[in-house]
């Protein structure tokens, strides 16, 4: 087995060494883009189109990296990423196929759902690469794993982000085929003024697909190597604000929007497509990243597949009406040292070991972290499949024990969850007195929840009031859409300044008491504020609790906002409120608001990049004063790191 793993390794490590970011981070940004995608009525149908398309959407989402590396179509390759070649697919698409008729074209329906996945590559490249930020994801990566080396952090990130999705997932939603409009692909670069031979681009596809095969199969193999190359990879590609998963997927979902208009009206007035392009105009790279290259690399590039065949697997290629399509089958897989089949691809001691584990620490077991004695409700291990927590009382709880501990969840345990996929029900979790009633009321967050699916991830708070002993009933529905006594939205459609998308409202939350009457407020943050013109600089509100009344509603009592004009010379917020907590810290009885900024930079300090996310803390004491808005920088007091 080790053998098998030695020979595999280098190979897998082709993937993005070759391909530049990796083939099944895009398809995962597209999966993911397609779920907030669907919720939207106007263009629901190009949503039909991808989900009946597969074939299409992989390949897709893979193809503007087809030519990288591979019989001189690095600058071809490089078009594909812009909006004047997605400009000149959509118009081709308009032309060719009649958009009365696309309903009952399966070619037509493909052809539109290859190139909604060739915009989502485009997009998400933009943050991953760090293209025209300074904060993106490749980029704080470099600073803070690899000391401001861009290309040693990206090589990483590339190849890494592979092998850490294949361990996060099974990939299982990644098909066995992939198809390929190769004709029309021809078509569209030519109307770019560009020649390419449709056999090379089929001849490099083909190798892209054994790499997105391989690593479906064998990736989650070579995690750790990886893993501990870089924490920052691995703790922040899924909720990173500028260009983890969630984020890029937000940033599709904006931009497909705008490609369905081109589909239904053309591209007139609209050359720059949407914001992520239209944020980087003028300052695109000629090319975004030329990886390095050695013989290894030259060999196991140019023998992918027959690599790929050692190893038990047949890539087989079929073109019929323009389209080309490769699929993968299952051959007997044989030891490449002394050509003995291997009987099992992982080891079954292992796998063994693994099952048991979750036999005994199923669902039916939770995570239980005691850190306070007042605490009154505990969280389980996530169930994504019902994106659901399990609810206990404080006396399901040993409390004289503050070690971790696993408990059994009761039966008469109350599980909640919500009917929208990625919502995070239960990021964040706050007890608070809010109505003055003498019992404490509960606050659930869930960040990329929205109401308003063209608003993606706009976030909500749900607030299910406390009951006197003997008055709480069992509910009939573990929705907390229904349950919830309050919900708070972040978007309001009477206040338009709140509406930004990616905002992740409820992020982190702290129960306060702001304005010193004696009742529990709640602070809230949505650490994500602006990133629809991509500053992501942050937003605070507040909300006063009410005796008998409760939390007033979509409407804060105080919202803490930063500087209204960004300025490279002085302190730039970014993130505000990733994290906020209380404290009585002056001593008045009141608990105050503490707003923590790690990725805020340092104030009058020239804003070089070694000085991004330097970090911040802020403090808000108590006032009756406290009401409407204020900037960050009327805090009471701060805490910053200074560099010398």
């Amino acid at each position: 087995m080790k053998k098998f793993r030695y020979f595999l390794f280098p190979f897998l490590s082709l993937i993005t060494v070759v391909y530049t970011c990796g083939i099944s981070v895009h398809n995962e940004v597209t999966k993911r883009a397609m779920y907030t995608f669907y919720h939207t009525k106007q263009h629901y149908k190009y949503f039909e189109y991808m989900n009946n398309s597969p074939e299409f959407v992989q390949a897709g989402s893979f193809f503007p990296d087809w030519g990288f590396h591979c019989m001189g179509n690095d600058n071809v390759s490089e078009e594909a990423h812009w909006p004047p070649f997605m400009r000149a697919g959509a118009e081709y698409i308009r032309e060719k196929y009649n958009n009365e008729t696309w309903e009952h074209d399966s070619i037509a329906q493909g052809t539109i759902s290859f190139l909604f996945a060739i915009v989502s590559h485009g997009v998400a490249d933009v943050t991953w690469h760090s293209i025209g930020i300074d904060s993106g994801f490749i980029r704080t990566m470099a600073d803070l794993n690899f000391m401001n080396s861009y290309e040693e952090a990206h090589e990483v990130a590339d190849t890494g982000g592979e092998f850490t999705l294949s361990h996060m997932t099974n990939l299982d939603y990644l098909g066995d085929k992939w198809s390929f409009p190769i004709n029309d692909l021809v078509e569209i670069y030519r109307r770019t003024n560009r020649i390419v031979d449709g056999n090379q681009l089929a001849g490099c596809a083909k190798r892209a697909f054994a790499a997105a095969q391989a690593n479906k199969r064998f990736g989650k193999l070579f995690f750790a190597y990886y893993g501990e190359k870089s924490p920052f990879l691995i703790e922040q590609i899924e909720l990173y604000h500028k260009g983890g998963l969630n984020n890029m997927a937000a940033d599709v979902t904006d931009c497909w929007h705008e490609l369905a208009k081109w589909f239904e009206f053309g591209s007139v007035n609209n050359h720059e497509l949407c914001n992520t392009f239209r944020m980087v105009s003028g300052t695109l790279p000629k090319k975004k990243y030329q990886p390095s290259s050695n013989d290894m690399v030259n060999f196991l590039y140019k023998n992918s597949v027959d690599i790929l065949k050692t190893l038990g697997y047949n890539i087989r290629y079929h073109e019929k009406n323009g389209i080309g399509t490769f699929e993968i089958h299952r051959q007997l897989l044989r030891d490449p040292i002394t050509n003995e089949p291997f009987s099992e691809l992982q080891d079954s001691t292992e796998e063994e070991e693994e099952s048991l584990k979750v036999e005994k620490y199923g669902f039916d077991q939770i995570f239980q972290d005691v850190p306070t004695k007042n605490e009154q409700i505990s969280l389980s291990s996530f169930n994504e499949d019902t994106n659901s927590y399990h609810l206990l009382s404080h006396n399901d709880l040993n409390q004289s024990s503050f070690d971790a501990k696993c408990r059994s969840v009761s039966n008469n345990a109350i599980i909640l969850n919500i009917p929208y996929s990625y919502a995070q029900l239960g990021h964040d979790m706050v007890l608070g007195d809010f109505n003055g009633d003498g019992i404490q009321d509960l606050a659930i967050s869930a960040p990329f929840y929205s109401n308003q699916p063209e608003i993606p991830q706009t976030g909500a708070i749900f607030i299910i009031n406390g009951k006197k002993s003997g008055s709480f009933k069992t509910p009939e529905t573990t929705n907390i859409l229904d349950i919830a006594d309050k919900i708070i939205y972040a978007y309001n459609p009477q206040d338009k300044s709140n509406n930004d998308p990616q905002s992740r409202f409820g992020w982190s939350m702290s129960v306060v008491d702001l304005n010193k009457d004696g009742i529990d407020d709640l602070a809230v943050s949505a650490p994500s504020f602006g990133a629809k013109k991509y500053i992501h600089n942050g937003k605070v509100y507040v909300y006063f609790g009410r005796k008998n009344g409760g939390l007033k509603g979509n409407k804060a009592d105080l919202e803490i906002i930063p500087e209204q004009v960004v300025l490279k010379n002085d302190w730039h917020i970014e993130a505000m409120g990733q994290y906020i907590s209380s404290g009585d810290v002056d001593g008045d009885g009141f608990d105050d608001l503490l707003i923590g900024c790690p990725y805020c930079g340092i104030y009058n300090k020239s804003r070089m990049s070694r000085l991004l996310h330097t970090g911040g803390v802020f403090a808000f004491l108590s006032s009756s004063d406290h009401k409407g808005t204020v900037t960050i920088h009327d805090y009471d007091w701060s805490i910053d790191m200074i560099i010398i």
